[in-house]
């Protein structure tokens, strides 16, 4: 790969540090105001339930005009990947986006299993941030049992490249530019750093939602922690982390779901009949994924954020998927990595943006 080791270039890549309070911030550097002025370039990879807080991070990836949505890659979490992708290609359909290309990509984790983590459970009790269990649910459909989301099909169909491959292929094809948004567990990015390593180093930002500061292990990391501790621990050049705690500011109320739920569009109708509507479709109590993606485009919402170095407990006990973390008053081990953690929200600002996002028309394939 030809390198550029130009001044302008040194300028482009390099990240300043400033330390106020204790608290370290990282800001842009020179330049970087033209490139955020051109839509960003996103792979999201998501376990997306139709009735989620995946399902809202798409929407708001679809909606937002600072968005250049190359594709989504899906993985088993909060339902078994075959279901995640009728989910996804039928969200794409409402949202008239069925332009979108849709990957499978992993049905199960690295290494942990359902036979494992009950296992671990009949010796330690539940262990799960909740005890969710998403795809692994007592009573659950199994992974070939595949619902029509809201009563229907989508039309269109996933591509034939697997996740991995597509995420290693767009990154290679836009060198710097592409941000991986990942809001489900991460197998599908382990994979593909497995198999291309180089995928970090060229990657823009690695945006996660999972992991959780001093709390039980969040559901995507406790899906597959093999998975969550390569990906932290891989040399991205910029990562950013949404941890269980930040979401915790976020309410998901009946209030907010009836905001975007006003008016006549697809996804406001979406918005009443399954969230409003359906008695088995509950409104969620918290908004997880669309503090992730939402950051990325309007960076304000987040009202603090620190520097930490993050890995994740892999010993198969009782705090496997445990997040392990280092501020800056302790010394980390040699093989972590540091990343940007968001620690509060601006819970109004992100609602108000979130609500607008949703209430603006659809777009359409050929409007962009």
């Amino acid at each position: 790969m030809k390198r550029d080791t130009g001044l302008d270039s040194v300028r482009r890549q390099t990240r300043v540090f400033i330390l106020m309070g204790g608290l370290f911030f990282f800001v842009d550097p020179p330049g970087s105001s033209q490139e955020r002025s051109q839509p960003i370039k996103v792979i999201v990879d998501t376990d997306l339930g139709f009735a989620s807080d995946d399902a809202m991070a798409l929407l708001i990836l679809l909606q937002s005009d600072k968005v250049d949505l190359l594709g989504v890659t899906v993985v088993t979490g909060n339902d078994w990947l075959e279901q995640e992708i009728a989910n996804s290609l039928r969200l794409l359909e409402i949202a008239g986006r069925p332009d979108v290309p849709v990957y499978a990509g992993s049905e199960r984790p690295l290494v942990n299993s359902q036979e494992e983590m009950l296992r671990r459970e009949a010796l330690f009790g539940e262990t799960s941030d909740g005890g969710y269990k998403g795809a692994w649910r007592d009573g659950g459909p199994g992974p070939r049992e595949v619902r029509p989301p809201d009563g229907r099909f989508a039309t269109g169909q996933p591509e034939p490249d697997p996740a991995a491959n597509f995420i290693i292929a767009t990154v290679r094809r836009y060198p710097g530019e592409v941000v991986l948004a990942a809001i489900g567990p991460l197998t599908n990015v382990a994979l593909a750093l497995a198999k291309d390593p180089e995928i970090a180093s060229l990657a823009r930002e690695i945006v996660i939602m999972g992991g959780g500061i001093e709390s039980r292990p969040e559901f995507n990391f406790w899906m597959d922690p093999e998975a969550a501790r390569i990906v932290l621990r891989a040399p991205w050049r910029r990562l950013t982390l949404t941890p269980l705690d930040i979401c915790e500011q976020a309410p998901f109320t009946r209030e907010v779901a009836t905001a975007a739920a006003e008016g006549d569009s697809p996804i406001a109708r979406y918005f009443a009949e399954t969230f409003l509507e359906r008695a088995e479709h509950p409104v969620s109590p918290l908004m997880y994924d669309q503090i992730a993606v939402l950051s990325l485009l309007e960076p304000s919402v987040i009202s603090r954020v620190e520097e930490m170095w993050l890995d994740v407990e892999i010993d198969h006990g009782a705090s496997y998927g445990a997040t392990l973390f280092w501020d800056q008053n302790r010394k980390p081990p040699t093989q972590v990595r540091a990343g940007r953690v968001h620690i509060d929200l601006d819970y109004p600002r992100f609602v108000e943006t979130f609500i607008e996002l949703m209430r603006r028309p659809v777009h359409s394939p050929d409007a962009r």
